[in-house]
This record gives structure tokens, C-alpha cells and sequence, in this order.
């Protein structure tokens, strides 16, 4: 087994496009849709992974899905692809100590949710590391497939099944104003069969939006299984407003997807 000392620094690398570098304040931006872009205030370095040194790897990339709301608070950050599990792990960890500065749009601070993919490395000769040694780099510790990602319903041994599955409510003046439509609402369901980051994919109005949102985060499935073990899953939902039907009681379930190969 490879001798590989643990006492290296860390070094984190944000890769472009998805985040911009503020050289001027050590400060990142992230980049957005709104009139200013989020910005992270405050970074908190990583420790690579003790195991993954003691087995010869000093390098991996992850891809870490965030969401902050209007107030700069981190809502939720979940890995949903890594290398090394490990790796998302150590990440996940650092950044939920990160502080953020939300986007505006239209002068007004704005929640948003945003994938950044990053790449843990070590090396020999750094000896502080700050948020100026958050650069864009060309390396890659190769072109292997991930260890850990997000799966589809498709590649698991069965369909989660649902332990709570609240029902969307659909209030009486939406009805008579004839305000309908489909909700489209992409999420994550995690080992342990919770609803993670939900978000809209089709909208249909403000207000049945956050119907949407609110009743899919109130759901909870049994753990997802692949191969036998836990696994995070990646599902979609749909939901339908439609004054005509609202009195029949219907109990959705995830989206069936295409049928995918499994890796």
C-alpha cells in the first residue's frame, strides 16, 4: 500500500462556469439570473479524507447541490455525484459552515438553489489556504466514473414505497378564479427516505407553485435500494390544479422515468 503522509494541506478548486472569482475581495460569486449575483462571504476548508490518503488518493472531484434562501441561510446541501463518497462527504460537511450573501432580482434578495462542482485536491507546498486560493483549474484526477451519484427510479431494485404522502390543498378561491395548471417539481429522495431540494421544473402560477412545494416537502418514502444497500435517487412529480377534478382524492406517486442501463 502506497506510504502517503496525512499532514498535506487541502486545496479546493471551484470550476467554471459556475462559479466566478471577485479577485478584488477573495470573495466568489456565483453566478445567477438576477440583477446581482449570490456571493459567498465566508468559506470553511474542507479536510481531505484521512482513508482516502492512507489508499493512495489525493484528488477527487464532487458535485454538491445548494440551496439558500432570501436571507443568505443554507437551507440544504446535498453531494448528489463524487469520485470518492467520501469526498462529498467532507465537502457537504465544510459548506454548510459557509456564509452566503443571496442574489437580488429587482433590488430584492432572492432564495436560490445552484450545483457546484468542486475538486479536492492536496498538495505539498500550501501553507494557508483562503478564499483567493479558490481558482479555476484544468485538473482532473481522471476521467473515472463516480462512486456515488444520484440514481434513477429505473436503476433501483424497486420503487420506493411512500410512508407519508401528504395531499395537495387546493383552496376554494383558486378554484373559483379558475386559476389551474400542471406542476412539474423535480427532488431527491436520500438513503434514509427523506424528500431533499425540491424544485420547480414546470411552473404553473406563484401560487399553485408553492402548493406544489410545500406538499412534496411533507413526504417521506422508505429508504430507496439499489443492489441491496440505500442509495439517493433522483425523482420528478407532477401535480394537476384542475377545478373540475378537486374533489377526487388521488394518491400520486414519482414519476416513472425512461428505462436507463444500469453502470
Amino acid at each position: 500500500m502506497k506510504n502517503t503522509p496525512v499532514s498535506r494541506a487541502t486545496k479546493l478548486t471551484l470550476l467554471l462556469p459556475v462559479l466566478l472569482i471577485v479577485s478584488h475581495t477573495g470573495s466568489l460569486l456565483i453566478a445567477g439570473e438576477g440583477d446581482r449575483d449570490a456571493i459567498v462571504e465566508k468559506t470553511t476548508m474542507p479536510s481531505f479524507p484521512r482513508d482516502l490518503l492512507s489508499r493512495g488518493v489525493d484528488a477527487g472531484k464532487a458535485k454538491v447541490l445548494i440551496q439558500v434562501d432570501a436571507e443568505g441561510k443554507l437551507v440544504d446541501a446535498l453531494c448528489i455525484e463524487a469520485l470518492y463518497p467520501e469526498i462529498g462527504e467532507v465537502l457537504v460537511r465544510a459548506i454548510k459552515q459557509w456564509k452566503f450573501t443571496p442574489p437580488t432580482r429587482n433590488g430584492k434578495p432572492v432564495p436560490f438553489m445552484k450545483e457546484l462542482e468542486l475538486d479536492l485536491t492536496t498538495g505539498w507546498n500550501i501553507k494557508t489556504v483562503t478564499a483567493m486560493d479558490f481558482v479555476f483549474s484544468d485538473r482532473s484526477p481522471g476521467t473515472k466514473e463516480p462512486r456515488y451519484r444520484a440514481y434513477s427510479l429505473k436503476e433501483l431494485d424497486r420503487i420506493p414505497k411512500p410512508l407519508a404522502m401528504a395531499q395537495p390543498s387546493y383552496p376554494q378561491d383558486l378554484r373559483d378564479a379558475g386559476i389551474a395548471g400542471k406542476v412539474l417539481v423535480n427532488f431527491y429522495i436520500d438513503e434514509t427516505g427523506a424528500v431533499r431540494l425540491p424544485e420547480i421544473k414546470q411552473s404553473a402560477t406563484p401560487e399553485l407553485d408553492f402548493i406544489a412545494l410545500d406538499t412534496i416537502t411533507q413526504w417521506k418514502f422508505e429508504p430507496p435500494i439499489r443492489g441491496g444497500k440505500p442509495a439517493l435517487v433522483k425523482a420528478v412529480q407532477s401535480f394537476v390544479f384542475d377545478p373540475a377534478k378537486a374533489t377526487k382524492k388521488e394518491t400520486p406517486e414519482p414519476k416513472k422515468e425512461a428505462p436507463e442501463t444500469k453502470k
